[in-house]
């Protein structure tokens, strides 16, 4: 609260100055320091000089003291700011490590979670493409190979006896073909047959070792003088 001056009396609310505010008192100490009048008594220039050099000691010390007074949003930041519970050393470390790190933009934001929305995969999973990533692939060239077998028509479990089954056959020369397409079968026999002045025949023969041959024989009698021409086939 602010100190009041000797021309105040009538404002102050002290006990000690109840004695003080009488009319009469009031009046003779307003006489006794007012300096614009002629003081009768010589001591009143004392008094009037001490009274000035105390006001400007109270306008000192009330100029101080209003600057301690606060308002009552101070007054109510104080109390919010008291109520409010403090870190500890470990925490304030933290909250400087934290402030110390670099944080991330919007669209890093965004994409964290974009990618916290996907679907995750199972260790079976990583396993899996992990196998698959260490396979060979294919060139375009075997891509295409492979497109054109699948449109082939494939064969059955009796076509692929069959040609199984002929795959094991003997076949036969050219030479042979030959001296076949010159015969037919006649009674279930082969039956050389006969051209135009052109005759074949054949016979089994059997050498001393024990190997068995097939003697064919051609008889060409459309010029003056036959021509006899013979192929021998040894068999295995």
């Amino acid at each position: 609260m602010a100190i009041r001056k000797s021309d105040d009396i009538a404002n102050e609310r002290g006990d000690e100055y109840a004695k003080s505010k009488s009319t009469i008192k009031v009046e003779n100490i307003t006489e006794r320091f007012d300096d614009t009048t002629h003081n009768d008594n010589p001591y009143d220039d004392v008094l009037q000089y001490i009274n000035k050099k105390l006001d400007e000691c109270v306008d000192e010390i009330n100029l101080s003291d209003s600057s301690k007074v606060i308002t009552s949003d101070q007054a109510a930041a104080i109390r919010a700011n008291t109520a409010k519970t403090g870190t500890t050393s470990t925490e304030r470390s933290r909250i400087t490590a934290n402030h110390a790190k670099v944080g991330i933009t919007t669209s890093q934001a965004s994409a964290i979670t974009a990618n916290t929305n996907k679907t995750g995969i199972t260790t079976s999973q990583a396993s899996a493409i992990s196998t698959n990533t260490s396979k060979t692939g294919i060139t375009s060239g075997q891509s295409s190979a492979i497109t054109a077998n699948t449109a082939k028509v494939g064969t059955t479990s009796t076509e692929r006896s069959r040609i199984a089954a002929n795959h094991a056959k003997v076949g036969i020369s050219t030479v042979q073909a030959a001296i076949v397409n010159n015969l037919h079968l006649e009674g279930g026999a082969l039956i050389p047959t006969t051209t135009e002045k052109h005759t074949v025949s054949f016979s089994v023969e059997k050498s001393r070792s024990g190997v068995y041959s097939l003697v064919f024989t051609m008889v060409d009698g459309s010029g003056k003088t036959p021509v006899t021409k013979t192929a021998k086939i040894n068999l295995s």
